[in-house]
């Protein structure tokens, strides 16, 4: 599994919009310790030093927070199709992958290299004051990437 200074920023250039980190500590402790355009203009707010099941909806946290652990300690990635309602009425599809990264100091959490891309091809800035990153996904699963993966995603 690579490690996070495994990764080279310049390497993503095209994609580095769309991309963020989350630090996967004990289950229901995700931080998100970067985030990047998309989701500050898909969801409206700035993520960055959140936990993210505090920004997900309450009644997925658990589901979330166990697909982001299982995910990170498997380890397997985990691809979502996501709904999303902006503020204007407007409605996008999105596609979510996130994989996992060893973080580079022992002792340290894993982290989740994420993206997130439109599948209709629209992306509008979203003005909102519920500070909630998506709702439930429409489809998941967990991707092997050598390891296996978990018998259920639920």
């Amino acid at each position: 599994m690579p490690r996070r200074s495994d990764i080279d920023p310049s390497a993503l250039k095209s994609v580095l919009p769309q991309i963020a980190i989350v630090a996967v500590g004990p289950p229901g402790t995700n931080e998100i310790k970067l985030a990047r355009t998309a989701y500050r203009e898909i969801f409206g707010f700035e993520p960055t030093a959140r936990n993210l099941i505090n920004v997900t909806p309450p009644e997925i946290r658990r589901l979330r927070a166990y697909r982001f652990h299982m995910s990170a300690t498997y380890p397997c990635g985990g691809l979502a199709v996501l709904s999303h309602a902006y503020a204007n009425g407007a409605s996008d599809r999105f596609e979510f992958l996130a994989l996992p990264l060893e973080a580079d100091t022992p002792g340290h959490p894993r982290m989740m290299i994420c993206a997130i891309e439109s599948i209709l091809g629209r992306r509008w800035r979203n003005d909102t004051t519920d500070e909630i990153i998506g709702g439930p996904a429409e489809a998941f699963r967990f991707v092997d990437i050598g390891a296996g993966v978990p018998s259920t995603s639920e």
